[in-house]
């Protein structure tokens, strides 16, 4: 307490004799002042300064957000297949990205019209003649036209077989193209759903009876609707790879069942299962459990990708739970109450 009143006592002392020196010397209070004045114009031109900075700064913000706003819609726009806005002027790296993200746009437009030129190809010039050579070989392979050789019937048959695949690679790419580009329409109607199965299992007996492999079908009262001809196709070619990869003598199993408002559709087999890496993969185009299967004509890696399509066109989901050397259950489920809105794409 002593030492600050003596500090205030000193300071008031200094303060008197700066006051006597101002009043004995009126130039030391001009030049006071004139040094006060001097302050106050530093501090306004720093607050000035600091001002002006904001300003550019939020101006350069909204002019930099602007520019880039253009550009995530670009990206918005070239997803949804729409025409991209003008692009963004300037020397600068934004101005230049968006013009490179246009000229990309450009290939992928260019790229998308060479793809249809070869679907247009391979529907009109490669299905047509492909299924009439499958054709007249399966008149060969029957008997229809004469009784061949042992060995002749071989080469028959084996051609036969390959032209098939190729038969179909072709159509399931084409499935893929009209999935894709919303061109392919589904057309609900009340089904009974055991009919629907029935249908399935009568397009694959023939595969079925050739490794004695029993397709059994559980019993079903439920009524629902959907598109009957593309969760056909589902069936079909789930009960395909059911019989592929099960041993001869096996059986697999058909159902359905109600779930809460859904109808759950199954495909139980005996064969070799699904690895745990593919479980969530194996839906993708062109994935499969082992790569030899192509090699050996068992698929082309896009029936499963065809059958995820149209099961999400029908608002469903598809799934399979399987043990590796223990048999695989694939499923899907769908709505049984179905919006028909909701399942007509654009013709």
């Amino acid at each position: 307490s002593g030492s600050i009143d003596s500090a205030l006592d000193a300071f008031a002392t200094l303060r008197q004799l700066i006051n006597e020196q101002q009043e004995a010397d009126p130039g030391a209070q001009t030049e006071e002042q004139a040094r006060f004045l001097i302050s106050q114009l530093l501090i306004a031109g720093v607050t000035f300064s600091i001002l002006l900075a904001v300003v550019l700064a939020v101006l350069f913000n909204r002019s930099t957000t602007r520019r880039l706003l253009v550009l995530v819609q670009n990206t918005e726009r070239l997803s949804s297949h729409k025409e991209l806005l003008p692009a963004v002027e300037g020397n600068d790296e934004i101005a230049h990205l968006d013009h490179v993200f246009h000229d990309m746009a450009k290939s992928l437009d260019e790229a998308a019209e060479y793809k249809k030129e070869l679907l247009a190809i391979v529907t009109h010039d490669l299905r047509s003649p492909l299924t009439s050579v499958q054709g007249s070989l399966t008149l060969l392979s029957v008997g229809a036209l004469g009784q061949l050789p042992e060995k002749a019937m071989g080469v028959v048959v084996l051609a036969e077989r390959n032209v098939g695949r190729l038969v179909s690679l072709i159509n399931d790419m084409l499935d893929i193209e009209k999935l894709e580009s919303g061109k392919l329409e589904v057309f609900p109607k009340t089904v009974v759903v055991e009919e629907l199965l029935e249908r399935a299992r009568e397009a694959v007996e023939d595969m079925a009876k050739k490794k004695e492999i029993t397709i059994e079908i559980v019993e079903t009262e439920l009524v629902m609707s959907l598109d009957d001809d593309r969760i056909a196709q589902v069936l079909i070619n789930l009960l395909s790879n059911a019989i592929k990869f099960s041993p001869e003598q096996s059986n697999i199993t058909l159902s359905s069942d109600k779930i809460g408002d859904q109808a759950e559709y199954r495909v139980t087999d005996m064969g070799r299962g699904v690895p745990k890496e593919f479980v969530e993969t194996i839906f993708e185009r062109y994935v499969q459990v082992k790569g030899e299967d192509s090699a050996r004509g068992r698929g082309t890696g896009l029936g499963l990708s065809i059958c995820k399509k149209f099961v999400e066109a029908h608002g469903g989901t598809i799934g399979v739970t399987s043990e590796e050397g223990q048999g695989s259950t694939f499923w899907f489920r769908l709505p049984i109450e179905t919006q028909v809105d909701s399942l007509t794409h654009e013709r």
